[in-house]
């Protein structure tokens, strides 16, 4: 008689255990441990600068689109600056002035990779990553045959 008082506890403990295992699984608990890493996404955003910070950690950008929410984008030490074409600093920077933002984003966090100030219209093939040249490497022969 005393191994079935004791059967009887051991069932109902694993079955009070599988019942809140259920639970936790249908309210979303177990979902936190199996979180995604967040999603790297790349590309251009064009529209008005309209915060520089003084700091020259960030800045935020009014879309051209007006559909689509403003953007903040940090600056870091690789950060590249082009104004009319030409390379610039963080200084030439003025709220007001349309940009054109290459940047890369890891979930809500974006880094501006290069910043171009745009006169005119927006040209999507001026905005392009610049092919590094390697260090010491010559040049292209010109189109001569063998």
């Amino acid at each position: 008689m005393t191994a079935c008082p004791k059967r009887c506890f051991f069932c109902l403990t694993i079955l009070l255990f599988i019942v809140q295992l259920l639970a936790r699984e249908s309210s979303g608990e177990g979902e936190k441990e199996r979180h995604e890493p967040p999603m790297t996404t790349a590309g251009l955003f064009y529209g008005y600068l309209i915060q520089v910070d003084p700091n020259r950690a960030h800045v935020v950008v009014h879309p051209a689109d007006e559909r689509l929410p403003r953007k903040k984008f940090i600056i870091d030490r690789q950060t590249l600056f082009r104004f009319h074409g030409k390379r610039a600093n963080y200084d030439q920077l003025q709220p007001g002035q349309k940009v054109a933002v290459r940047f890369f984003a890891e979930g809500a966090l974006a880094i501006a990779e290069e910043i171009f100030v745009v006169v005119g219209e927006f040209v999507p093939h001026q905005y392009r990553e610049r092919k590094k040249r390697a260090v010491g490497a010559a040049p292209k022969a010109s189109g001569g045959s063998h």
